[in-house]
């Protein structure tokens, strides 16, 4: 049996109004439906765990980079070498082994990546999908959507560096997203989690924000996301992390603390990730 065609199957038979009869504690039938959301988890990610039900990866990588200049003014962002090769690869190196397909959302110089991987990497079949003008995250996950089913799928932001465990930690635990606390948390967007660790929200770039817990860039998603009407920056850009944080009030999702990340936004950061991959040797 094929285990992603009956972990659908059984997701579909589950999800489905149940009429049930049981009895309180007088001892009295009762009748009514339910939908069984949380029999739907056990099972579906049960069989994900064991049996490594494949999914697919949407990586961001059309990123100029304008503040990592010079070493941007010919690649884009998610190729500047870190440890002696591009981080993307890196980033695809430590992809979970359920991901057996990536799609790559590319735009500025996307000819460079195209180039140097390829359709493929290693066991990954790798698909291009262009934004050909920057919009924002959330308008960059929505090309993909053609390209995704029904089940629940990993977009990682592809021009930082995470580490491996986390990524295998986010996929085994359905919706979800990763977080880390951040001494300065106004330059990223503030998750705000429940005693639980579930998502209530996400609050982006706030000048004084209510805690450093700050949204790193990985989540596992599925097409519920793209139900959530679209979130602008004042910028213009179509914001994905405050459209989550909307999903997340109608749909579960866990916050899972990553032990690493790293944020490549200036020079000095590329110099700071050198030493730290120098450290994995």
């Amino acid at each position: 049996m094929d285990p992603k065609s009956s972990s659908r199957d059984i997701r579909r038979a589950v999800t489905r109004p149940t009429r049930f009869i049981n009895r309180n504690d007088s001892g009295v039938k009762y009748s009514g439906s339910v939908t069984r959301i949380f029999i739907i988890e056990i099972v579906y990610h049960g069989l994900r765990k064991c049996y490594y039900i494949s999914m697919k990866a949407v990586i961001l990588v059309g990123g100029e980079g304008k503040r990592l200049r010079p070493l941007t003014e010919s690649i884009p962002k998610a190729m500047v070498r870190v440890g002696g090769k591009p981080i993307l690869e890196y980033t695809l190196g430590i992809l979970p082994p359920q991901i057996t397909e990536v799609i790559l959302i590319v735009g500025y110089r996307q000819e460079v990546i195209r180039e140097y991987f390829g359709s493929s990497f290693g066991r990954l079949a790798l698909t291009y999908v262009e934004q050909p003008e920057p919009k924002g995250t959330g308008e960059a996950l929505s090309r993909a959507r053609p390209f995704l089913d029904d089940e629940q799928f990993l977009v990682v932001y592809g021009d930082d560096l995470y580490h491996p465990d986390d990524l295998a930690a986010v996929v085994a635990n359905g919706l979800a997203i990763l977080v880390r606390e951040h001494p300065n948390p106004e330059r990223f967007g503030v998750c705000l989690v429940d005693g639980d660790d579930r998502l209530l929200g996400i609050l982006e770039k706030r000048p004084h924000p209510p805690s450093n817990l700050v949204n790193i860039g990985v989540y596992v998603l599925d097409q519920h996301v793209f139900d959530i009407a679209p979130i602008f920056l004042p910028n213009g850009e179509h914001n994905l992390a405050e459209q989550i944080g909307v999903m997340a009030e109608q749909h579960p999702v866990h916050a899972i603390h990553a032990k690493f990340w790293h944020p490549i936004a200036y020079p000095e950061d590329v110099e700071s990730a050198h030493q730290y991959m120098q450290t994995l040797d």
